[in-house]
């Protein structure tokens, strides 16, 4: 969680079609109902930037 208000997005999630943010409606959702697909696409956006920030740390 970035800034728990929902103005970042980080926590964005599909849960039955529609767009919630976990840090204002979560954190307990269906899990049935959300588009994990999505999520682990979203999540893994800035995979590259990452690890070239934790090279750049290390």
């Amino acid at each position: 969680m970035v800034d728990g208000t929902g103005m970042c997005g980080a926590c964005r999630v599909s849960v039955g079609g529609h767009t919630l943010f976990t840090c204002i409606d979560g954190p307990e959702f269906d899990a049935h109902q959300i588009d994990f697909d999505e999520l682990i696409m979203r999540l893994g956006g800035y995979a590259d930037e990452e690890k070239m920030a934790n090279e750049r740390y290390l």
